[in-house]
């Protein structure tokens, strides 16, 4: 959209079948910047069966004029199948939305999913993280908070508003430890008590701090002096102001690296002084707003504090696992994001809706958190990304790349010629052809597991196979 424009200025039409469904305005920016209009749930499909146009018009009256000189590109038409309620799978007419409470937070999940199954343990493991979450900040809760255990993977796992958001699948293809997420965006919650205007930038920066690390247990010092030793590292005033964008994993450690830093050297309790005031308000970016915060707070511009900061992190000694693992993570990652904008696109995290939970929960809907891409293509590359991502989490670096090499040849070719992911292939074809759903492949030489679930069964079932000539073969 060009600059001169406002989103709020654009009208919006949308029509199903030629008939005016919404007349509103666009609504705001995604991540990545992209304008945007969301208009949830303003479409009753009730009864209607078969293909149905949805056309999108921007600016009908073509009012805009400086910027848009061509009407011609104003409309857009997609086609849209709608099928019968009973060709609905089992698991998503049977399923309903379940709560239990916890100490800190009234868990939220879906009925016949691996969250149900396993509820008691996540309303445990809720409470860990919120414990961890409030001894870290220093803050006590000021109400009980939401948490929505969802069977598909948004973005890179989780998020949070109001409330929280987080993939638990069985093949959940985001990866991480849950326990890491969970207390990362229980920190997001809790500091809407302590900082409500920071800036991302920080808020994301104390979450990792609080969480110690990203999606694992992390030496935030070590990671940041390999990062920097990788030739990585982001100059500050180019992030800051351009945060969501960033490649994804690196962003989220400078940022907590930096807290971490600054943590070291004045203590939280000055720290928190400064975050909880943090402001954009009445600066011409982020990046000014912490430079001017940061010479009030602490005398240092934010240049003399990323010179220190640097010349700190160049005393640590060279250490190749921190190297090995945080360029294994960047490219677990970047090929995560890859695997998502090519066939799962509705998840990429830059212009992926996030569905309001409350809202979901208190109309009774449930698709939206549920239904997710289940081609083959979908199926083999997510227990391939699980399986890189389990190996990543053992610190086994060299399989890890292996695997990862594999799938982004199946990515880049949009084929299956590679003879890893070939094996891959062949286990997760059988297991479709017997009816069941594969959600985790373990390969161990000429032997491997898949555990599979069916469309009336949310228990993981092991299947054994064995390489017999070139096939594989099952064995149990």
């Amino acid at each position: 959209m060009p600059d001169l424009i406002q989103p709020s200025q654009v009208a919006v039409h949308v029509y199903i079948n030629g008939e005016l469904l919404v007349q509103d305005r666009l609504g705001g920016t995604n991540f990545a910047g992209d304008t945007t209009g969301i208009y949830p749930w303003r479409w009753d499909t009730t009864g209607l069966r078969g293909e149905q146009t949805v056309t999108v018009v921007l600016d009908p009256d073509d009012l805009i004029l400086a910027g848009d000189e061509t009407v011609e590109n104003n409309t857009a038409s997609y086609t849209v199948d709608i099928l019968a309620s009973g060709e609905r799978p089992f698991r998503e007419t049977a399923t309903s939305w379940l709560s239990r409470d916890g100490r800190y937070a009234t868990v939220h999940v879906l009925d016949q999913t691996a969250a149900s199954r396993d509820l008691s343990q996540l309303v445990s493991l809720t409470d860990e993280a919120f414990e961890e979450a409030i001894g870290r900040l220093g803050l006590t809760p000021n109400r009980l908070y939401d948490v929505y255990f969802i069977q598909r993977v948004i973005g890179q796992g989780g998020y949070a508003g109001g409330s929280i958001v987080l993939t638990y699948s069985d093949r959940n293809y985001a990866g991480g430890i849950m326990r890491q997420v969970l207390v990362h965006e229980a920190v997001h919650l809790l500091d809407q008590q302590l900082a409500p205007r920071a800036i991302p930038f920080l808020r994301e920066g104390v979450a990792v701090w609080a969480a110690g690390g990203h999606y694992q247990p992390e030496d935030l010092g070590q990671r940041m002096a390999a990062l920097v030793q990788a030739g990585r590292y982001i100059p500050l005033l180019e992030l800051v102001d351009n945060f969501y964008p960033a490649q994804h994993e690196i962003g989220y450690l400078q940022a907590g690296g930096l807290v971490h830093y600054l943590v070291e050297q004045y203590g939280w309790e000055k720290v928190q002084a400064w975050y909880g005031g943090m402001t954009a308000e009445g600066y011409t970016s982020h990046s000014a707003a912490l430079d001017a915060t940061l010479q009030a707070n602490f005398g240092k511009s934010l240049a003399q504090i990323e010179q220190e900061w640097l010349q700190h992190l160049s005393q640590f000694p060279s250490d190749p696992q921190a190297t090995n693992d945080l360029l294994a993570t960047v490219r677990y990652y970047d090929m995560m994001r890859r695997y998502q904008e090519l066939h799962d696109p509705t998840a990429y995290f830059l212009n992926a809706w996030l569905p309001s939970p409350q809202e979901m929960r208190q109309r009774g809907l449930t698709a939206d958190v549920l239904r997710h891409p289940k081609a083959e293509i979908n199926l083999l590359l997510e227990v391939m990304l699980g399986a890189a991502d389990a190996t990543l989490l053992a610190g086994d670096y060299q399989q890890a790349n292996v695997i990862l090499n594999s799938i982004e040849r199946v990515l880049e070719s949009g084929t299956v010629m590679d003879p890893l992911a070939k094996s891959y292939e062949e286990i997760v074809n059988k297991t479709v052809t017997m009816g069941f759903e594969v959600q985790r492949i373990e390969m161990n030489g000429n032997t491997a597991t898949a555990y599979i679930t069916s469309s009336h069964r949310i228990y993981l079932t092991p299947l054994e196979f064995a390489r017999a000539t070139n096939h594989w073969v099952l064995v149990n």
